[in-house]
């Protein structure tokens, strides 16, 4: 989509004897300026990022310090440290060892704190906006519908139901449909 980028997530699966904590990173980039934040939204430097799944949205503006050998091994030895805006979930390790974790946000590149904030109102009260819609997210679909347009990944062939259309699915495949023109482009 042109001003927002829908993140769906399902399935993550782990053992708690092997992790303490399993996280999803939404954004880690340099802090630019100030940064806003609410238990289900974030704002900073003109992004919106919103939770569209009801779980709490983590933030943090920090001094860090790192190596960078552990990304780029070309870098080796070499020390960086600044202000990082850090925006993520942590996912409940009971749901992490049955295999039925899973993550629902949106980023709104170039919005406003006050846009941001009444995209969090609404979703909260209506879990939808009048834009936005997540359609399923589950192992076999990810679906989303925004501003007329129905994006959808099938992780398996079968006939689903997606915002009062049928989709006949014969094998994975991704459908990008827009209701302005009644067409299906797969993907």
């Amino acid at each position: 989509f042109d001003d927002c980028i829908v993140n769906l997530g399902t399935g993550i699966k782990g053992s708690k004897d092997m992790f303490n904590t399993v996280t999803t990173s939404v954004d880690q980039i340099h802090l630019d300026g100030k940064f806003k934040s609410g238990d289900s939204w974030a704002w900073h430097a003109d992004r919106g990022y919103l939770s569209l799944d009801g779980a709490v949205m983590n933030v943090t503006g920090e001094l860090q310090k790192g190596k960078w050998d552990y990304i780029e091994p070309s870098f080796k030895d070499e020390w960086d440290e600044g202000e990082v805006f850090k925006c993520w979930f942590e996912h409940p390790m009971d749901k992490v060892d049955a295999g039925e974790a899973g993550y629902a946000y949106a980023i709104f590149p170039r919005t406003s704190l006050r846009k941001i904030k009444a995209l969090a109102r609404e979703w909260e009260s209506d879990g939808c906006t009048e834009d936005l819609r997540i359609l399923s997210n589950d192992q076999r679909c990810q679906a989303v519908w925004y501003k007329g347009t129905v994006s959808a990944v099938f992780h398996e062939a079968g006939v689903y139901e997606l915002g009062g259309e049928t989709y006949n699915v014969s094998s994975p495949e991704v459908r990008i449909r827009t209701e302005k023109k009644k067409k299906s482009v797969s993907l």
